[in-house]
Order: structure tokens, then sequence, then C-alpha cells
């Protein structure tokens, strides 16, 4: 128990002074809802110290998979990747897990994790939160097994994550952790075995399907963010994203939507969602 107090002491010390290091070392994004600078790649580390403590706990292929997606997502962070790239990305992971091994399901569903928590994003609390919740479903699934200490050190990770990049967020997670928290995640999925924790995944293919109606439609991925008016989130157009999604359904109701309104709609989605399917997968294994 005593390694992950120390973990999170150090990492929330370390996340702390990144908030000011950070944009001296000019790497920041830009707040698109407010307009302000915002530290960048706060994911760097904590794939960095993750990799580095489940290194010495003797988890050596989930600690070079969860560092080589810090490390790749960094380099989208400073370089930006074209779409193919991406798409190939995720099978340099699978190499320490014996990647002649995964059948081709298990190659398409990392390539869709890996991708999938990078373009689920745009809020102020949005990935870290997301994170947080499917750590917390594995590691309440893998209770009682070898993994659990894995998926409680990730949940350890986005919790801290997220005290800094929720609303109004002091830094951003970057590319370096969505890849990172893409890779952990869809990796512990596929070792439940178990068909039916993969249907956590429900919301983010509605995002996904939504994602992809943009190409159709238009030719090209569209912007999640949302538009600002005083100070207020709204969105008067098609949604090619779930986000936008919720703030055209919270604008019949709400005068003045705020960027945390949206995520906690879109977080309670999640919550609700994964809930249903651990409860049903501790009573229904449906071997994959």
């Amino acid at each position: 128990m005593w390694i992950f107090i120390v973990y999170a002491i150090a990492l929330y010390v370390l996340l702390k002074k990144w908030v000011n290091y950070s944009i001296e070392k000019n790497l920041y994004g830009i707040d698109k809802h407010k307009n302000i600078k915002v530290g960048e790649s706060a994911g760097t580390v904590i794939g960095i110290l993750f990799s580095l403590v489940l290194a010495w706990l003797g988890y050596y292929k989930m600690a070079f998979a969860s560092l080589l997606a810090t490390f790749l997502g960094y380099l989208d962070d400073t370089l930006v990747f074209s779409q193919k790239t991406k798409l190939v990305l995720p099978v340099l992971i699978l190499i320490p897990f014996h990647f002649f091994d995964f059948n081709i399901l298990y190659i398409l569903f990392m390539i869709f994790s890996f991708n999938i928590f990078n373009i689920f994003a745009g809020y102020n609390g949005l990935e870290s939160g997301t994170a947080l919740l499917y750590g917390l479903t594995l590691t309440l699934y893998f209770y009682g097994s070898d993994l659990f200490t894995i998926a409680l050190l990730f949940s350890l990770s986005s919790l801290i994550l997220y005290l800094f990049n929720r609303y109004p967020a002091k830094l951003f997670v970057g590319d370096s952790f969505t890849y990172f928290a893409g890779t952990v995640i869809g990796l512990l999925t596929i070792n439940t075995h178990n068909f039916v924790m993969y249907l956590t995944y429900l919301p983010l293919v509605i995002h996904f399907l939504l994602y992809i109606k943009s190409y159709i439609d238009k030719g090209k991925s569209t912007s999640a963010f949302a538009k600002v008016k005083d100070n207020c989130l709204y969105y008067d157009e098609k949604p090619y994203h779930l986000t936008q999604l919720i703030i055209k359904l919270l604008q019949k109701r709400i005068k003045c939507i705020r960027e945390d309104y949206v995520v906690a709609v879109a977080l309670t989605i999640i919550a609700i969602n994964n809930i249903v399917w651990l409860l049903l997968a501790k009573f229904l294994n449906i071997p994959f």
C-alpha cells in the first residue's frame, strides 16, 4: 500500500511543478473556450513515472508499452502525426506482448482504443475523467487478481491528473496521456478475456460514429469545440462529437452552459454505462 501513497505524492508534486515549467518551456496549448494559455503534455510526466513503478514491480511488458505510448504521444504533441500514422502506432506497442499471438480483432481493438481517447477530448476534465472512470471499472473487475495493481495505479494516476485538468484546467493532458491511457485501458480490457467488458466502450463508439459522420458529410474531421458567447457555450450546427450533442440537448433547458456541465453529463453517461456492464460481467463471462 505504501507504494501507492508515495506514488500519489510524487506525481502530485511533479504535476504541480509542471504547471509553470511547461509554460516557461513553451509547452502549452490555448484553451479554446477561454482563450488562455494552459500547460500541455502532462501525460509525459505520468507515463514516465507510471512505467518506472510498473517496471520496479516486475510488470515489464506493460511498463514498456506504457512508456512507448507516452513517447509516441509526446512526439505527436510536438510534431503532429498524420491520421494514417496514428493507425500504425498501436501495432508497435503490441510488440512486447507477442504480437503474432494477437488475433486481428485484438489488433483492431487496440487501434481503436489507442485513438478514441485521443479524439474524445477538447473539454477541461474530459480526458482525465474518462480515463479515471475506465480505470476504476477495471480496478473493480480485477480485484483479487494480479492485474489489480496495474489498474489501481492507473486509476490513481488519472485521479491526480484530474485534479489539475478539471475545470478550469491548469494542465492539458496532451496526446502523451491519451495514447498512454488508450494503451493501458485497451490492454487491460483485452486481459479480462470477457466480451461483456468490451461493451464499456459503447459511449466511445457512439462518439466515434459521430466523428466518422463528419468525414462522410464534409470529407474531413471537424472541431470538437463548442461556440462561446458571453462566456457561455452553445452549438447551433450539426453535432459531430458526443460533447456537441450533449450541448445541443442542454441548451434546450439551460440558459448558460458551462464547460464543466458538459463534462459532468458525459462522465455520468460513461459511469452509468460502465456500472451496468461491470455488474453484468461479474455474472456473465463470454470468453473473447
